[in-house]
């Protein structure tokens, strides 16, 4: 009688009254409608991704991911502010892969002529600058992945016959084979 009293243990508090001091717990939000969405919307302009935008507002990731979930202005402020690095990103990748050409200066020693000396003149030109394969690749891999992913799925259909040969035969190829090898 005492070992079973000893398995159920301690008496278990009501449910309802754990339930009931669980609500309403924890730090209370730190979020200002205000003031984060534009604060977040200028770092992502900037360049930054989001663990450094956490950082810069003094937040963890998950706090900022939290905001993202509870708080559509944040979440569209954020979006917003990506957009507009992220498309430069896109444009310069697609220029590269494809070449370009720029006007470019270069400073040139003209001499004046008779041995009376020279002076600095500004030459323009136009350069060119070659395709980039890497450029190129990275683009179709992300933007046609069936055709260009490295990993390509093949589908087999048919049966797959293994037992072909006999174990004599089997065999027999395998004497032929060791004899090749032990002839070089």
């Amino acid at each position: 009688m005492e070992q079973e009293k000893k398995k159920r243990g301690r008496p278990k508090k009501n449910i309802k009254i754990q339930e009931e001091t669980k609500r309403g717990r924890g730090r209370p939000t730190d979020y200002n409608p205000e003031f984060y969405p534009k604060l977040a919307e200028a770092y992502a302009l900037a360049g930054l991704i989001d663990s450094e935008i956490a950082k810069k507002l003094g937040i963890s990731v998950a706090t900022l991911n939290n905001w993202k979930k509870e708080h559509p202005d944040f979440i569209e402020s954020l979006k917003q502010g990506k957009s507009v690095p992220d498309s430069k990103i896109q444009n310069a990748l697609y220029k590269n892969a494809l070449g370009y050409k720029y006007e470019a200066e270069k400073p040139m020693n003209v001499s004046d002529g008779k041995g009376e000396g020279s002076h600095i003149e500004i030459a323009k030109y136009i350069e060119h600058v070659a395709p980039n394969v890497t450029a190129e690749i990275f683009w179709l891999k992300n933007r046609m992945p069936d055709k260009w992913r490295e990993k390509q799925e093949i589908e087999h259909s048919g049966a797959i016959d293994i037992n072909t040969i006999t174990p004599e035969e089997r065999k027999a190829r395998i004497e032929e084979l060791t004899k090749k090898r032990e002839q070089k």
